[in-house]
């Protein structure tokens, strides 16, 4: 399966879902706290992103900040390298 960003008279732009996940692993590499990326799952909606996880996270962990440090790296990293909105990360524990 493959998002599209772009669908024009120029031509089509698309990028795969294993491209956008590899991102959002990126995104979520230093944030400490997180211990695992079980799923996650890619949509569109009037041209802006979904993204929905599911995650474990360590013991002792304090779920607010890892969740917190969770939408805003995804949302940048998206947004800095596909150049897409991101219009919510949804996160489920």
């Amino acid at each position: 399966m493959s998002v599209v960003l772009l669908d024009g008279p120029r031509g089509k732009v698309s990028v795969s879902e294993h491209v956008v996940n590899d991102i959002v692993k990126f995104a979520l590499k230093p944030i400490e706290g997180l211990k695992k990326i079980k799923k996650t799952e890619i949509s569109l909606y009037k041209g802006e992103m979904i993204v929905n996880l599911i995650i474990i996270c360590e013991k002792q962990t304090f779920i607010k900040r890892v969740i917190g440090e969770i939408q805003n790296s995804v949302n940048i990293q998206i947004k800095k390298r596909l150049g897409i909105s991101v219009l919510s990360v949804n996160v489920t524990i």
